[in-house]
């Protein structure tokens, strides 16, 4: 809170949700798994179904919105490591 007070030189509440933080990453899913190991109460702005869209939406501890959304290039990648493995397992058989 802190340094958005010093930052934007006005005072602001927690809570009120007037700033959103934007981060990307290429695997939404090891994102996911992080969340669930953090020490506190993860509070999510909308339902699980958004991560099949690619996006989760939660609050930072003051209140301020956090969207994660996974990078094209992650889910390229991950599709391709998918494609990989069936490949991988189709010639064992």
């Amino acid at each position: 809170k802190a340094v958005w007070e010093k930052m934007l030189g006005k005072a602001v509440s927690s809570g009120d949700a007037d700033s959103l933080l934007y981060f990307e990453e290429t695997d939404l899913e090891s994102f996911r798994k992080k969340l669930g190991q953090y020490p506190g109460k993860v509070r999510y702005l909308e339902t699980d179904t958004h991560m099949d869209e690619g996006v989760i939406r939660l609050y930072d501890p003051d209140g301020h919105l956090i969207e994660v959304r996974e990078m094209e290039d992650g889910r390229v990648w991950k599709r391709r490591q998918e494609i990989k493995a069936y490949s991988s397992m189709r010639e064992e058989e």
